[in-house]
């Protein structure tokens, strides 16, 4: 549709996402092949010169999310995930001649894009000590470097300015309280800080059970396991350092099974 406005969005591309203009007539974008795979491709607007530029090796899980290419137009830049989270970002040919390899830091890439020379990449990603924040690197294999500082917030989504001095980041924190509704006492809140979930009442009712994401959580559904007495107020971490994905307090409240991502995928214990 018009950027002003004033008539009803057309059907441009079915079946793509994370869609950018490379040319006048044509497109760079990801699309579902099967399941949830999603490869990147570049086709005219009629889609009838579709070409694959990058095909995850996962053809269950893997995806492609959103893509840059390079103001030389021989490179793309691409964040994906599969389905342990998501990726390092991956540096690819816009010719499709191979899979290219990862770049930025080690953890979770969900954005990239390049400088207005060329001669940089821009990254936000998670390293797993201080959550998401922007990160550069110098094309093609330089050392990634973190630009924005940790502790004040969490950057996440990058657009570089035409002028190439600046860019556009969106900065804030997450945050998730637990509370409480007891029909005689009404509502109280039972965390304060960070970001907790999942909750669980002890069999007895003294006690809540909840996961509280950390640094070391490779995913939004991941962390450590706490547990609040209700009357005192008093918080404690159990299994410090152990990051869980799930938990379950038997009838007696005295054992708790949990699931942890390890190298071999879930596990229960």
């Amino acid at each position: 549709m018009p950027i002003v406005g004033g008539k009803e969005p057309k059907l441009l591309l079915p079946n793509a996402t994370g869609l950018s203009w490379i040319s006048a007539d044509r497109t760079l974008f990801s699309t579902i092949r099967a399941g949830i795979h999603m490869k990147l491709v570049t086709s005219n607007v009629s889609r009838t010169e579709e070409r694959d530029v990058y095909v995850p090796t996962d053809h269950a899980q893997g995806m492609v999310h959103r893509s840059a290419r390079s103001p030389d137009g021989k490179w793309v830049l691409l964040s994906e995930m599969d389905s342990a989270w998501w990726k390092r970002c991956r540096l690819v040919p816009f010719d499709g001649s191979s899979a290219g390899h990862p770049v930025g830091p080690e953890g979770s890439c969900t954005w990239a894009q390049w400088s207005a020379d060329g001669k940089w990449m821009y990254f936000t990603a998670d390293a797993r000590t201080s959550g998401f924040h922007v990160w550069r690197q110098s094309f093609p294999d330089g050392v990634p470097r973190q630009v924005t500082p940790s502790g004040a917030s969490e950057e996440e989504g990058l657009a570089m300015m035409p002028d190439g001095k600046s860019f556009i980041t969106s900065a804030g924190i997450r945050e998730s309280s637990i509370w409480l509704h007891d029909e005689k006492t009404g509502d109280k809140q039972i965390t304060s800080e960070g970001y907790s979930f999942l909750p669980a009442l002890s069999p007895d009712g003294r006690k809540v059970y909840y996961l509280r994401r950390t640094t070391a959580s490779h995913s939004y559904f991941s962390g450590e396991l706490w547990v609040s007495d209700l009357a005192s107020g008093s918080a404690e971490r159990l299994f410090e350092g152990l990051v869980l994905t799930h938990f379950s307090i038997s009838p007696d409240g005295k054992r708790i099974v949990f699931a942890t991502r390890g190298h071999q995928g879930v596990q229960a214990a």
